[in-house]
């Protein structure tokens, strides 16, 4: 009996042990404790994701489905780890006693993916792109007005007309020439989200990285294998604001990427031409027509459970 409790002993000192190095990471740094500065929420490939940054320095991303989280992604930004925890998204695990804790933690490394990193360069909003090689005017910052929508809303008096004019500024452009990720096969969408945004500072909001992962695999086929994907472009971060007739503003930021990307999946090479790619609340959504941009800003201001988009310009 001694024997069977000195065992007993030794399996749970060591269970504890793991479960403190496990945690490790997050001690370091004493975790996110700080407030949120930036907050971002997307939909990609049937899941919802959300991201924030706080005033400590940190990036965490959050994947659900259904409502339930299912992976967390937690970096100190600009340090080379980063704790992934999974969840088993079940509904069982979220009225669990414990609740909805992960079921497995690992602190993994940024340098064991990337490849190659020029390095992202910064650039004030009063400068030129930083990435020489792409012409200055292949891309056009956009800056001061860049348009109206007028909404059409259905109300129980009828329809009701509303206009919003909307200006925009750059907030700053984050250039990197060569960024080149070994990603395997069986890397997480969170996973690779973050990689594609640590070459860009965290600059590079969420949907825009998951939009360049969309690319990618639409170049090779599926991810069920693993490649290299490398960047080379720019990240523009805007400020867009919409104004109503009556004095109200709404700001809301945006981002564009212009650039190449890169494929390279068992030595079968694929390249884009300079895209210019859109994502959040984006400058160019007047131009483009995007409803759901459009969407976002209209809920901002009013309510109305039937309404339209009547005329851009």
């Amino acid at each position: 009996m001694k024997l069977t409790k000195r065992m007993l002993s030794v399996i749970l000192t060591l269970a504890m042990l793991f479960t403190l190095s496990t945690a490790a990471m997050a001690a370091e740094n004493d975790g996110p404790n700080g407030e949120t500065v930036y907050s971002n929420s997307f939909e990609w490939q049937g899941r919802t994701y959300e991201e924030i940054k706080t005033s400590d320095g940190y990036y965490i991303l959050e994947e659900y489905i259904d409502g339930i989280i299912t992976e967390r992604i937690t970096v100190k930004m600009g340090e080379d780890e980063f704790l992934q925890e999974k969840f088993d998204g079940s509904q069982v695990n979220l009225m669990s006693a414990t609740g909805n804790l992960p079921i497995s933690s690992e602190v993994k490394y940024f340098s064991d993916y990337i490849v190659e990193n020029a390095g992202a360069e910064q650039a004030s909003a009063a400068d030129e792109p930083v990435i020489s090689r792409i012409p200055s005017n292949s891309y056009r910052i956009k800056d001061g007005d860049i348009g109206s929508v007028t909404y059409r809303a259905l109300e129980s008096t009828g329809y009701v007309f509303h206009s919003l004019d909307f200006t925009t500024g750059l907030l700053g452009l984050w250039g990197n020439d060569n960024f080149t990720v070994a990603a395997p096969g069986d890397a997480t969408r969170s996973e690779m989200i973050s990689l594609l945004q640590s070459g860009f500072e965290y600059h590079m909001s969420g949907d825009l990285a998951s939009l360049i992962l969309d690319i990618a695999e639409f170049m090779m086929g599926g991810f069920s294998e693993s490649y290299y994907l490398t960047l080379g472009g720019t990240v523009y971060q805007y400020n867009v604001t919409g104004k109503s007739t009556d004095g109200r503003s709404q700001d809301f930021i945006g981002h564009e990427y212009f650039g190449r990307i890169k494929v390279d999946k068992a030595g079968n090479k694929y390249e884009t031409s300079y895209e210019i790619l859109f994502a959040d609340c984006y400058p160019s959504f007047i131009e483009q027509k995007d409803v759901t941009v459009a969407m976002q800003y209209f809920n901002s201001f009013w309510y109305s459970p039937s309404w339209e988009v009547y005329t851009w310009y």
